[in-house]
């Protein structure tokens, strides 16, 4: 019985311990990718500024993520083992999210991330994160952009965005 007990004290702490220690704190991620976000002028309601803040952000070249991607790790269950996109289906990921019909306005609720995305660039930095909640309806990315609205996928946003995340 001891052995048993010692074998489940063990298995729980290796699995706290790789967490812990050999996983991304998206959270943390989040945070500081969020300080990066470019500040619009207009405070009113997105809806009202829309379509100027829009301009502004294909004027200035404000795009998803701010660089270049290298590559994307998509991280998804409980112990959030990834997996590396192609080259091809990084481009259409990162493409589909800076695509302003791929989201619609809605109401977002409470978010409960069930999959994270996260991109880097061509030295290995962090340089963005998208969240996808557990109904696969909702996105949160840092750095956003107002093409992204309140990251309410569109059903065309969603079926062309999860055809792909499903391969992998």
């Amino acid at each position: 019985m001891k052995k048993i007990i010692f074998l489940i004290l063990i298995i729980f702490i290796s699995v706290v311990t790789l967490k812990r220690f050999f996983y991304p704190d998206f959270s943390k991620i989040k945070t500081e990718l969020t300080s990066k976000e470019y500040v619009y002028k207009t405070k009113e309601n997105w809806k009202i500024t829309y379509k100027t803040d829009v301009e502004f952000d294909k004027q200035n070249k404000i795009v998803f993520p701010r660089t270049e991607v290298a590559k994307i790790k998509l991280y998804t269950g409980y112990f959030n083992f990834s997996k590396e996109l192609n080259s091809i289906d990084s481009k259409e990921v990162v493409k589909i999210l800076n695509d302003s019909s791929s989201y619609e306005w809605g109401e977002i609720g409470t978010f409960e991330p069930n999959k994270h995305l996260i991109f880097y660039d061509s030295n290995e930095n962090i340089i963005g994160i998208t969240e996808i909640d557990w109904a696969m309806r909702q996105t949160y990315s840092a750095p956003m952009n107002r093409t992204m609205k309140w990251g309410f996928l569109t059903y065309n946003g969603r079926d062309n965005f999860f055809e792909i995340l499903e391969k992998y």
